[in-house]
């Protein structure tokens, strides 16, 4: 590592075990592993505070896709969200949906990182 390299504040999570790393990633957003590019389109985040989640949204050449999660806020780290994602919906031009949730489901087992 380099003496100006990035280092997370408060790295560890508890006993959560997820990834605490600089994201910087210009053009593309992630989510549960997914990765979309963004370069030159919309793209919306937004959040609902009442309902605990986080919305992700971008429109593609091929139509939209959207992955939600519910997040809390860091017990480490005040200004740090963690998110669990749950859903990952591609709705096709063609009029076609396309659900990857089942894949963030098997990967959240997998790597014991739900936050319910």
């Amino acid at each position: 590592e380099t003496e100006n390299a990035w280092k997370p504040e408060e790295a560890e999570e508890g006993n959560l075990n997820m990834d605490t790393k600089q994201w910087a990633a210009k053009g593309t957003i992630q989510a549960g592993g997914i990765k979309v590019d963004t370069s030159n389109k919309v793209t919306k985040q937004s959040f609902d505070v009442e309902k605990g989640l986080v919305i992700n949204e971008t429109e593609q050449d091929f139509g939209k896709v959207c992955i939600t999660g519910t997040y809390r806020q860091s017990t480490r780290v005040p200004n740090r969200a963690i998110v669990a994602f749950k859903t990952a919906d591609i709705d096709l031009n063609i009029g076609l949906k396309l659900s990857l949730a089942f894949l963030l489901k098997i990967r959240a087992a997998l790597k014991g990182t739900d936050l319910e």
